[in-house]
């Protein structure tokens, strides 16, 4: 007897736990720790590649489309501040 369609298609949307499968806590542990470190290591080395073709480019910089921008950096905008020019700033917050 078969699963039934509406079941299969379920199963494959959904995500799932397994209970009482009979692996310890530990081990489970233990392989979450050891993939969070090799992805770690692979973003480092991602990361550090990207800074050296960076860093060879010098002022050329490279092409945007080869940025990582996930793993690589975050652009902030900062203005400079200009409360000096605001007169009804209380001197309390400049």
């Amino acid at each position: 007897m078969g699963t039934p369609p509406h079941l299969s298609r379920l199963a494959c949307l959904a995500p799932m736990q397994l209970l009482n499968h009979g692996i310890s806590h530990e081990l489970m542990d233990e392989v979450e720790r050891l993939t969070k470190a090799h992805y770690a290591s692979l973003r480092e080395a991602k990361f550090q590649e990207f800074a050296a073709r960076t860093l060879e480019a010098g002022d050329k910089g490279g092409d945007v489309k080869d940025v990582d921008w996930e793993s690589t950096f975050f652009v902030r905008h900062l203005p400079a501040s200009n409360l000096a020019d605001l007169p009804d700033v209380d001197d309390h917050y400049r």
